[in-house]
């Protein structure tokens, strides 16, 4: 649990030191946000986390699972709109995903085929 940060909120200094720490933080994490984009293996990482939080699917499932899938989504969500303070990170890491769905894809696609002995055979 995180401790109080201001024990008197009477007290200017108290809620001003309060304040610059947490700007001082929020600016230590965009750092490290940008860091993890900077690289193609942090970037891979960073796309992983939105999807395994469910960012790009549906929640709509049965009720008793919409508050579940719903937090795991907001997580998410709250990571997008920090990696999205770095655009041109974000539109590549975007376009790297996308080529690593259709490198997969065809792969499934080329599992599925028929050899073409198999072809000629018949």
């Amino acid at each position: 649990m995180e401790r109080a940060q201001v024990k008197n909120a009477a007290d200017v200094d108290q809620v001003r030191r309060a304040g610059r720490r947490d700007r001082r933080r929020a600016d230590e994490r965009q750092a490290l946000v940008g860091h993890q984009l900077a690289t193609y293996e942090g970037r891979w990482f960073v796309w992983e986390e939105l999807e395994r939080h469910g960012l790009f699917e549906s929640i709509t499932v049965q009720s008793s699972m919409i508050y579940a899938l719903s937090g795991r989504r907001d997580a998410g969500l709250e990571l997008l709109a920090e990696v999205q303070a770095h655009p041109s990170q974000f539109l590549l890491m975007q376009g790297e995903a996308m080529k690593r769905d259709e490198r997969d894809n065809r792969e499934t696609d080329a599992a599925h085929t028929p050899s073409a002995q198999l072809q000629g055979a018949k």
